[in-house]
């Protein structure tokens, strides 16, 4: 494939899942104890008030993320009443980092990097959130190589810095639970209060791009089969495919192993119009390749896309995680029995209020997600 790359968005992100402190309110700090109380957290989001603490400047999602971004909006009518229920959707709360101290540097590069953290928190815990945007030239290999180095546990991973430090993806989400930890915590460290449920999370959007169009075969090995309008641009070949799994994955992906996990049905195809489509894989991530819109300019709309997967995605496995954590403590407390209720609701209504094509395979696909159903 032929293609040439001119903005590229990267959504990273981890999930940490908090049940203890909704069973042993003392251990949070006092200022923050409207986190685990269905009255107040509603209380706090309502009041549109922001608050500061040493680190974090936490405010409600703002009013534009809530009318405007696609899935905050339907998200918001999971719950079909007048005013919403912010602590039975589990909305989260942004912790904005007061330092302005995180950047990234990559030098050996040919394209700019511009580069923004945002940290989600609710009830159910909290989830780290980098926003990378990418533009310049860039080929495919290129991508592969960026999303390697982001997984990277050597010293060709450590192109963020913190202060003074460098640090790899890793280290960045270290630094930042920590953080967190020591601004939701009365006694940070006495005890272990949450549980790391995943480690990286990521989606590649390929939001903008000058070349052909070609459309993914969706049947291993088959040059006969015919994707749903093919006939206006090409066919990949088996090993175009298999680059895009290798972008993903951040390392190469040779035919054969493509041919394994494609018969092994290790991921899934979501199709749009004609050759758009997201690849993903549940725990790892989702690559994003809208050829008709991304070839078009319409990276605004690209973006969007990009950060609509990536928040239906970390809410999607955040409550999930809590259901799954929280089961095991069958004596828990009436809020927390509440709460497991209303994640099962949440989980069960979702694909029908976010519509999208990769929220409905998602849940479609996924067994624990599939049995709420």
């Amino acid at each position: 494939m032929k293609y040439n790359f001119h903005v590229v968005d990267v959504y990273l992100f981890d999930v940490h899942t908090a049940v203890k402190p909704l069973i042993a309110p003392d251990c949070m700090q006092k200022e923050l104890r409207f986190l685990i109380d269905p009255k107040t957290y509603n209380e706090q989001y309502l009041s549109r008030a922001s608050l500061d603490t040493s680190v974090f400047k936490i405010s409600p999602l703002t009013y534009n993320s809530r009318q405007y971004n696609h899935f905050w909006k339907n998200y918001m009518s999971v719950w079909p009443i007048q005013r919403p229920d912010y602590w039975r959707l589990q909305v989260p709360f942004t912790f904005q980092p007061n330092a302005r101290d995180l950047s990234m540097t990559l030098k050996d590069s040919n394209y700019q990097a511009k580069l923004r953290l945002t940290v989600y928190v609710s009830t159910l815990g909290w989830s780290t959130n980098l926003t990378l945007q990418l533009k310049g030239d860039m080929q495919l290999e290129q991508i592969r190589s960026l999303i390697a180095r982001l997984r990277a546990k050597d010293d060709s991973g450590h192109v963020f810095q913190v202060g003074s430090e460098r640090l790899n993806l890793s280290g960045v989400y270290k630094y930042f639970s920590t953080k967190v930890r020591e601004t939701l915590y009365e006694r940070p460290g006495l005890l272990p209060l949450d549980t790391t449920n995943i480690h990286s999370h990521l989606i590649v959007s390929l939001s903008n791009f000058t070349g052909s169009v070609y459309y993914y075969k969706s049947k291993w090995g088959n040059q006969d089969y015919k994707a749903k309008g093919a006939n206006e641009g090409e066919l990949m070949t088996n090993a175009d495919q298999a680059l895009l799994h290798s972008i993903l994955q951040g390392r190469e992906i040779d035919v054969k192993e493509f041919a394994y996990i494609t018969r092994a049905g290790k991921f899934s195809v979501t199709h749009y119009m004609g050759p758009d489509l997201a690849l993903s894989y549940f725990n790892l991530g989702t690559l994003v390749f809208m050829q008709h819109a991304a070839g078009r300019s319409r990276k605004t709309s690209m973006s969007c896309l990009g950060s609509n997967i990536r928040s239906c995605s970390m809410m999607t496995l955040m409550l999930l995680y809590f259901y799954s954590q929280a089961k095991k403590f069958p004596e828990s407390k009436t809020t927390l029995r509440e709460l497991l209720m209303n994640i099962e609701n949440n989980l069960r209504r979702m694909p029908d209020s976010y519509t999208n094509q990769f929220c409905k395979k998602l849940y479609r696909n996924h067994s624990d997600l599939n049995q709420m159903r």
